[in-house]
């Protein structure tokens, strides 16, 4: 296919590991249109991204160096790392003006990079979360953090959405994906997952793994997590995989119980094919994941104090059944696991509309 003029900077946050992975869906959609598609991150993911496509430019960012509280509410603790991560929202703003003048940029798609916007491309904030949950019932906490929320999203020309849409909502996300009060154009962009064009699981049903645990996430919590279910599985008869989501290429058996530091998606696919009880937080790119993958043996952990995922963890269990559990709670009798429920996917591709509405505007900029 012939190449377009246009080029692309793909940003994802250095949160953990899941904006980096939905972004890979957007890098190979739009490689595949013949974009020409530049990369810039920072930490594990923009590691991963880095690795995933060599063959692409990349640019470091300044890294944002979010951590998890021990305990309490994770807003608050975001609120009190306020001052410093300002300071990086204004060094994503420089380099991006260096990227932009060194690369002749037309676009800029930012997954919840709030510092890249300028007025020499046009830019586009990614996220699932335009309403962001305090964790209580005090509607006018939710309000102001959402007004608060909105004058950094309004800085861009435009919200991808990532969530597929349901009236004023999103069908997935819910509340968290509402467009209510947006003042500045959206566009719902489906469900991003790296398995997205892989299609369902149709591999031999061969059971690696009788348990796997995802982790990821900022620390302390992410090593919380992984020593507590590496004793667990250790207890527990059959075989176990921890993929851990840190850099490196480590590999330890403990018993019977494999630790990675990462999986390739085509062996996490495998592995999952198996039908194994999946351990995992209730990250909105996990859970992609799990529902691209069409896996519904899952027990959620939500992180301690991040009220998203505890808010998605709910809903889900609710809603499609899933397991859900705390941190700090034992976790339930395997037998007890039933496989979750929920409605299909939709077959309307939303990604490759969002990405058709960019190249006919980059058609009619003047040049």
């Amino acid at each position: 296919m012939q190449e377009t003029a246009v080029r692309i900077l793909v940003a994802p946050l250095d949160w953990g590991l899941g904006h980096a992975t939905r972004c890979i869906p957007i890098i190979e959609a739009l490689t595949r249109r013949g974009c020409n598609v530049l990369i810039a991150g920072s930490g594990l993911g923009g590691e991963l991204l880095r690795k995933r496509f060599p063959n692409l430019v990349f640019e470091p960012l300044p890294s944002y160096n979010i951590t998890y509280p021990r305990k309490g509410s994770m807003v608050l603790h975001l609120l009190r790392q306020m001052p410093r991560l300002l300071s990086v929202i204004r060094g994503e703003r420089r380099a991006l003006e260096q990227i932009i003048a060194k690369y002749q940029i037309s676009h800029v798609i930012s997954d919840n990079r709030y510092g890249l916007y300028n007025s020499a491309a046009k830019c586009i904030f990614m996220t699932h979360q335009i309403h962001v949950s305090s964790g209580g019932n005090w509607q006018w906490i939710d309000q102001l953090l959402f007004v608060l929320h909105r004058e950094f999203i309004e800085k861009f020309d435009k919200v991808w959405i990532v969530d597929e849409p349901a009236n004023d909502e999103g069908k997935w996300a819910a509340k968290l994906s509402s467009h209510k009060g947006l003042r500045i154009p959206y566009h719902f962009v489906g469900l991003l997952s790296r398995f997205s064009h892989q299609g369902s699981n149709q591999e031999p049903k061969e059971k690696l793994f009788q348990r796997i645990a995802l982790l990821s996430g900022p620390e302390p919590q992410r090593t919380l997590l992984e020593k507590k279910m590496s004793a667990y599985f250790n207890d527990l008869p059959g075989m176990s995989l921890v993929v851990r989501g840190a850099a490196g290429d480590e590999a330890i058996v403990e018993k019977n119980t494999t630790i990675l530091n990462s999986i390739d998606d085509s062996t996490l696919k495998k592995v999952i094919s198996g039908n194994p009880i999946v351990y995992c937080r209730s990250g909105y790119s996990t859970l992609m994941d799990l529902l691209h993958l069409h896996h519904t043996r899952a027990v959620l952990i939500p992180t301690p104090g991040q009220t998203e995922q505890a808010y998605l963890a709910d809903r889900f269990a609710r809603m499609y059944g899933f397991t859900l559990t705390q941190q700090s709670m034992m976790f339930p009798e395997e037998a007890e696991i039933a496989d979750a429920r929920y409605p299909k996917l939709d077959s309307r591709n939303f990604l490759e509309e969002s990405i058709d509405g960019l190249l006919d505007e980059s058609s009619h900029r003047p040049v």
